[in-house]
């Protein structure tokens, strides 16, 4: 690591950990219980370290430490742990964003939402029997009915998933039909389609379809959970700015031609895909309470 890349991390590390320690001591935010700033920022420079622009530049040196330094704040500010891949650092021109992931988006709907238990995921196949009601303007499963012989890959006609409460009760669902799934891959910066429209083989897509089926409706209620929660403090506004960078396709594509186009797992040499398909459960987030300084040093 050069002289250049190691004073400049002293200096955004100064910086963000006084913004934050200053940011806790006026209540602006409380971050989760047991949560290690430090730890957060260690791990995010080591992705950071391996990370590039399209033109193969570090973005530690392309992208400004203003933005930097906000990509930073937000990954603590939202809580996440760069190496549980709850976020990836993604370069716009010379902007570098923090932006959430799958699993980000999970831990966030939780942590805005004290009372979600779970979020679960199925997929509908063409025989199923289910049922759906309207119920004080929102749209619930109510039932499903499916057997083994009809689920099969190739009669997926659709995917649902709901938030459900500590009481067992359905706080939220969200229902996507076969070809809302297909539209909203195509928006994917992988590009899984070819040319006449059909899924590229050996793409993620088409070798965990009913995966990356689940993985979309799940990642929908997320979004809906978190844009409906935020309110207008520090955590809500980078929340709604992290959402802004998830722009419509037709912007996204211009956008892209600026991006860092493939995220790569530092520690396999994987390229993933937008948001990171790993195989994960629902991510615990109230960790143990106990009584944590979130900027002590971490014991080694």
């Amino acid at each position: 690591m050069s002289t250049k890349i190691a004073k400049r991390e002293k200096e955004l590390t100064d910086l963000v950990t006084t913004r934050i320690k200053s940011m806790i001591s006026s209540g602006d935010i409380d971050l989760p219980s047991g949560y290690s700033a430090p730890n957060a920022l260690k791990e995010a420079y080591l992705i950071l370290r391996e990370t590039v622009t399209r033109n193969k530049q570090p973005v530690l040196t392309a992208c400004t430490p203003e933005s930097i330094s906000n990509a930073l704040l937000n990954t603590i500010v939202m809580g996440f742990s760069p190496s549980r891949k709850h976020c990836y650092y993604i370069a716009y021109g010379d902007q570098l964003a923090c932006q959430p992931s799958y699993l980000g988006n999970q831990m966030l709907a939780k942590r805005l939402n004290p009372t979600l238990a779970e979020i679960n995921a199925q997929l509908i196949f063409e025989d199923d029997e289910i049922g759906i009601e309207v119920i004080k303007g929102k749209t619930i499963v109510t039932s499903h009915k499916q057997t083994f012989k009809t689920a099969t890959i190739d009669s997926i006609i659709g995917a649902y998933a709901v938030a459900v409460d500590i009481d067992g009760e359905i706080m939220s669902c969200v229902i996507m039909t076969k070809e809302d799934i297909l539209t909203a891959w195509k928006q994917s910066k992988q590009k899984p389609f070819d040319d006449k429209g059909n899924l590229k083989k050996g793409v993620v897509h088409e070798k965990f379809s009913g995966e990356m089926a689940k993985r979309t409706v799940i990642n929908r209620l997320c979004k809906t959970l978190i844009s409906t929660s935020a309110d207008n403090s520090y955590l809500g506004r980078s929340i709604h700015q992290g959402m802004a960078m998830s722009v419509s396709a037709e912007h996204q594509e211009i956008m892209v031609e600026e991006a860092n186009q493939e995220m790569i797992d530092v520690q396999t040499g994987e390229v993933l895909e937008d948001d990171g398909f790993v195989e994960s459960e629902f991510p615990e987030v109230n960790e143990q309470e106990q009584d944590i300084d979130p900027f002590s040093e971490p014991d080694f």
